[in-house]
């Protein structure tokens, strides 16, 4: 296949990665604004020429826009007549791959993938995906996206699969000795085959994690297909279970809870490894410990600092649910802890929600007895003003777009103009997780919903705002109004 210099509206910057005769891969491949794309070229032949059509209009077009968990985003396909070639456009996610990365990875992200191959299975029964470290795309946040959805029987002619990942049953139907096609089974046995040696290197020593880790590698990698895992549910039980590996690296924080419920806690436990949203009271309990609510994505909960440095959490009171009102508070914060069972504590999560308390003890009786001395602290001196409008965060933006729903904006940031502010990923993270307000100028625009260093794209869902109301290319800037008004400011609800 010769090797193109531009692909529909699309212009290729690099030469591309010859996947067989047939399957060309172009890697960063640019539009008219400068957006960045990744297109699969696929050469039509005599042979194939009417399973390939019938294959991109049943089984691709349909994927256009679809945000599916794991998977990266099919952008836009396209027919060369003049050539008779096929190109699928994807999103650009990222530039290296699992095989040459392989530690940058987490449980989350391959959680990310078993559920949207249950997405798949549960949206018209799609079952045999590509999966492979070399077809798998991870990034520095320790995510992870599989390529090509719904082209496995098109690499399966083609000859390019890694045979190293596939089940028996797969095996058998790709060399033609089985007419029995892959099936879901066959994709929860490539999916932890390709991650059996990161999971064997990071759990098989470790005790609480390792018959959860031998049940997961029992239950999908089995010859006998029967034997295996029949529902993705179960799969993704088992990986919630194991401690994201990030968590290791945090300090330690120890739960505990009534005797009798030693074991039912472990659910709450592995929730609270995922995400767990915190708020301390202002008052101490009875017996003056430190004392608040918690909530996971799954998990809701009272928690007390117990007199030994353990966090007690009463699992009676603990409710199988999220609740959105603790994450939206306020004084909200995201624990960022390692937390165990019953294990060795570290001081410094007990100290930090002393702090907490004592922190919110102070400010809730600052508001009710000094109220008016707030107004008086928040008339700042105009240098004071003027520092704090200094360091506030401003993130130059080259062009804004309006989602295909109508109910987003997409921001694309522009660091290359000079002296323009440096972008600040860290900092867009803390903004998203504090769900601060951006503005444009006056306007008020809302609150980031989204964020990818990579393609330079900031996403606010929902924006108060209508995209003819601020300018094609500006600033977005953080709202200061809070800390630099004269008198108790307007409060924003979005």
């Amino acid at each position: 296949m010769q090797i193109l210099d531009t692909i529909g509206k699309y212009t290729v910057t690099s030469e591309p990665k010859e996947l067989s005769e047939h399957l060309h891969f172009y890697e960063n491949c640019e539009d008219v604004a400068g957006g960045e794309f990744n297109i699969l070229v696929l050469q039509e032949t005599v042979e194939n020429r009417r399973s390939l059509n019938r294959q991109i209009e049943n089984e691709i077009k349909p994927l256009i826009g679809c945000d599916v968990l794991g998977f990266v985003k099919t952008i836009d396909v396209g027919y060369n007549a003049e050539r008779s070639f096929y190109y699928i456009v994807y999103e650009h996610f990222s530039d290296d791959y699992l095989k040459d990365f392989p530690n940058n990875i987490d449980i989350p992200a391959i959680t990310n993938i078993a559920k949207g191959l249950d997405y798949f299975k549960k949206n018209g029964n799609n079952q045999g995906f590509i999966i492979s470290p070399k077809f798998i795309l991870v990034n520095e946040e320790n995510e992870a996206k599989l390529l090509f959805p719904k082209l496995y029987e098109i690499f399966v002619h083609e000859k390019v699969l890694d045979e190293d990942y596939l089940s028996p049953q797969a095996l058998k139907h790709n060399k033609g000795d089985s007419q029995l096609s892959p099936n879901h089974q066959d994709d929860m046995f490539s999916l932890v085959k390709t991650f059996e040696a990161f999971l064997q290197e990071n759990y098989s020593d470790i005790e609480r994690e390792k018959p959860i880790l031998d049940e997961l590698i029992k239950k999908t990698l089995d010859p006998d297909r029967k034997r295996r895992f029949s529902k993705y549910y179960e799969l993704i039980d088992l990986l919630q279970k194991l401690t994201p590996i990030k968590r290791f690296q945090l300090p330690s924080l120890a739960v505990i809870t009534q005797p009798e419920y030693e074991d039912d806690i472990d659910e709450v436990i592995s929730s609270m490894n995922e995400n767990t949203w915190m708020v301390v009271d202002p008052e101490l309990s009875e017996r003056d410990q430190v004392t608040g609510r918690f909530t996971t994505n799954e998990w809701t909960g009272r928690f007390f600092v117990d007199d030994d440095g353990y966090l007690f959490i009463p699992y009676t009171n603990c409710r199988n649910n999220c609740n959105n009102a603790i994450i939206q508070d306020e004084d909200a914060f995201l624990l960022e802890a390692h937390v165990e069972y019953d294990a060795n504590t570290s001081d410094y999560w007990i100290d930090f929600l002393w702090e907490k308390y004592q922190e919110k003890n102070k400010l809730a009786k600052l508001s009710r007895q000094k109220h008016n001395e707030l107004e008086v602290w928040q008339k700042l001196p105009e240098t004071e003003k003027k520092f704090i409008e200094m360091r506030a965060l401003k993130i130059p933006y080259k062009k804004v777009e309006e989602g295909k729903d109508g109910a987003k904006l997409l921001f694309y940031l522009d660091d290359e103009q000079e002296n323009a502010p440096k972008i600040s990923w860290g900092k867009i993270k803390n903004m998203k997780n504090e769900k601060k307000i951006l503005f444009v100028g006056e306007q008020i625009v809302g609150k980031i919903g989204d964020w990818r260093s990579e393609s330079k794209i900031i996403t606010i869902p929902n924006p108060v705002c209508t995209i003819q109301e601020i300018p094609h290319q500006g600033i977005l800037s953080e709202d200061i109004r809070q800390e630099t008004s004269r008198s108790v400011p307007k409060v924003y609800q979005i």
